[in-house]
């Protein structure tokens, strides 16, 4: 019994997935959950693991192309290797080689990152492979206009026309899946939501105090990991800053999942840290930790990707006084947490040097108003200047 492999929506706004590499080949054992392929997703590159058991009989998205979520990529079935190979197979039939063209290559430098084999399985003409070899061009971005959206030597040289006219005020740097998915929801976000802004100002005397008996202790606990903990604290008390704008309603959500923004070389991930509230200072430490390890090694889950209700974004380490967050839809609001910084404050009406930092949430104004936002600030102010009523 033939069985498909289909292309699994790995986040919740994925419409399609390139793949990046096979971890299977075809006639392997694939056991249920066995990590079968590599796929750039909108939001990061994931692995799919295989639902089934079986024999992977066919490959049928080739390493660089495209498939939309739903659509078989393999095909598996049960027969062992040597019934597969005692099967007749189909006469191949040889396209004859297009007649190359003496046309001069455009002037242009367009590189990308290119493995041995990337165009192995790519519907292009012998010449436009060639040719994309030659001009060290990625043929996956290359539309193509032929039977079947085969690409020909001529929309290989419609593409570099294309980059040419465009890099005329600059060099092109093509633009990831994840970047497109960026500019997409950044835009969307900040077109459609009405957003508003507040910062207070924290005394972090005995924040950093409290941060430095972890470090005494030799207990791996992060300043991450305590504002993760103390946000969620908030959030409990002030569940309408945990929600989502419906249209003609407000969702208000029972889990707090709070994601973490994390700069990585291809653009902005949000991973998501479940049910914060829930889990102890120790606990978000150790799923932070899994988290980056997963972003480090191109090894997020789905579930990693999901489920998010409000985003923290921390540019201490960066030394940003303050900024503000675009929020990430569908969530209401979003925080942004600056540097310590040693300035001098007022204390018992006598000047002294303090250790201070910028909170600022970013909030839909369609959801929450400046008083509920103030005291969502309030309380958060509060719980960082007195860390130890985190619990």
């Amino acid at each position: 019994m033939t069985t498909e492999i289909t292309m699994p929506r790995l986040s919740e706004t994925m419409a399609d997935g390139k793949i990046l590499s096979w971890h299977k080949k075809v006639n392997d054992r694939v056991e249920k959950g066995d990590v079968i392929a590599e796929v750039e997703t909108d939001k990061a590159n994931m692995e799919i693991e295989a639902v089934d058991s079986g024999i992977l009989s066919e490959i049928l998205i080739s390493e660089g192309q495209i498939a939309k979520v739903g659509d078989p990529i393999a095909l598996l079935d049960g027969k062992s290797k040597k019934e597969q190979l005692e099967e007749p197979k189909p006469v191949e039939i040889k396209e004859e080689p297009e007649e190359e063209t003496e046309e001069e290559l455009p002037e242009f430098e367009h590189k990308t990152e290119k493995t041995e084999g990337i165009y192995k399985g790519i519907n292009a003409s012998p010449l436009a492979k060639k040719l994309a070899e030659k001009m060290n061009v990625d043929l996956s971005m290359v539309k193509g206009t032929g039977p079947g959206g085969r690409i020909r030597e001529n929309d290989f040289h419609e593409y570099l026309k294309g980059l040419k006219k465009q890099s005329e005020e600059g060099k092109i740097k093509p633009l990831s899946r994840m970047r497109q998915t960026i500019a997409s929801r950044m835009k969307e976000s900040k077109k459609n939501i009405p957003h508003f802004y507040a910062t207070y100002e924290v005394n972090a005397d005995k924040l950093i105090s409290y941060y430095n008996k972890f470090v005494e202790n030799n207990e791996d606990i992060t300043y991450n990991d305590i504002f993760i903990k103390a946000v969620a604290s908030v959030l409990r008390k002030h569940a309408i800053c945990n929600s989502s704008f419906k249209g003609d309603h407000i969702e208000i959500k029972e889990n707090i999942n709070i994601g973490i923004a994390f700069a990585t070389e291809g653009g902005l991930l949000v991973p998501v840290i479940h049910d914060c509230d829930k889990k102890t200072l120790k606990e978000i430490s150790v799923a932070t930790k899994t988290i980056k390890d997963r972003v480090k090694n191109n090894k997020l889950k789905p579930e990693d990707m999901s489920g998010g209700t409000f985003t923290i974004s921390n540019m201490g380490m960066y030394g940003v006084k303050e900024f503000v967050v675009i929020i990430n839809p569908p969530e209401a609001a979003g925080l942004a947490i600056g540097s310590i910084q040693k300035i001098p404050i007022v204390k018992d009406d006598q000047i002294v040097i303090g250790n201070v930092m910028n909170i600022t949430l970013s909030a839909d104004h369609r959801v929450v108003d400046g008083a509920t936002v103030a005291l969502f600030l309030k309380d958060l102010k509060d719980i960082l200047e007195n860390p130890e009523k985190i619990l």
